[in-house]
């Protein structure tokens, strides 16, 4: 990404380059709105005390929906790849036990969260594949949307 146009409520345009800049000393940021965008997709400036600023995405053109389930109760089931920053995981409605979200050693006794039936979590990560599941009760699952 070579620029970004950056445009606060005030509507002073400012052009970023590499996705940094420095607002000019004296300028208040505080009570304003920024946003960028690149054409695809939309950003927000992270300002630091000297005034620099950092672009951190906060949207995408891309979005994965999908399910997942595990066959056998206490066997985990990884997330297949997929490039993202933030996934929304929703335990199945029809799920009558827990479904244990977490790391590559995740299990009933070993998780990050423990959800019910429509439970959900959202967590920013940088790929779909970092997450595993387990469950409770064979066949019982997840579906979850990553952007």
């Amino acid at each position: 990404m070579s620029n970004i146009n950056i445009l606060t409520l005030r509507e002073y345009w400012a052009n970023v380059s590499n996705t940094t800049g420095t607002i000019a000393s004296g300028k208040k940021t505080s009570g304003m709105q920024i946003l960028g965008n690149d054409g695809t997709n939309l950003y927000a400036p992270n300002i630091d005390s000297a005034g620099n600023i950092s672009m951190k995405p906060v949207g995408s053109s891309a979005i994965k929906g999908a399910n997942s389930a595990v066959t056998t109760a206490g066997t985990r089931v990884q997330l297949p790849s997929y490039t993202c920053r933030k996934i929304v995981i929703t335990a199945n409605r029809t799920n009558t036990g827990y479904i244990y979200i977490g790391g590559s050693n995740v299990s009933s006794t070993v998780y990050g969260i423990e959800l019910v039936a429509n439970g959900q979590i959202t967590l920013e990560i940088s790929n779909t594949n970092l997450i595993y599941i387990d469950a409770s009760v064979n066949g019982e699952g997840i579906s979850y949307i990553a952007i």
